[in-house]
């Protein structure tokens, strides 16, 4: 079959790629959660994150530090948007995770959709 594959899936399967920092409302709902005084643990806080990749899987497609910069620009708002989503419904220890996992789905799409727009006019990007 000649398609060609979606970005975030293709991007997935690479061993060297490295989780993105993790995002300001994931500490807040990380300390507003655990008492340490000191702030974030990162041990902790990376524990954290694999139990929300756990729940939400498709988290990981929303990885951009792989692609080049002008599409990183594009990409990383999505990537905010569903870390923050994703720790807002785990904060809140309630939800639908199938209906929040449809709604990831659905954000993928056009994560995928608005990257793949601006694929080989990277240079009018900024």
């Amino acid at each position: 079959m000649g398609s060609s594959p979606i970005i975030g899936t293709q991007s997935t399967k690479r061993k060297d790629l490295k989780m993105s920092e993790p995002t300001e409302s994931m500490i807040e709902d990380w300390n507003a959660h655990n008492d340490h005084a000191d702030g974030v643990e990162i041990d902790h806080l990376n524990e954290y994150r694999g139990s929300l990749l756990y729940l939400f899987p498709t988290l990981k497609y929303f990885e951009f530090e792989h692609l080049p910069l002008p599409l990183q620009e594009v990409s990383k708002p999505f990537h905010t948007i569903a870390w923050d989503a994703a720790s807002k419904i785990d904060a809140m220890a309630g939800g639908d995770l199938h209906q929040a996992n449809i709604g990831m789905q659905y954000l993928l799409q056009a994560k995928d959709a608005i990257v793949r727009s601006f694929v080989g006019s990277t240079d009018e990007v900024t």
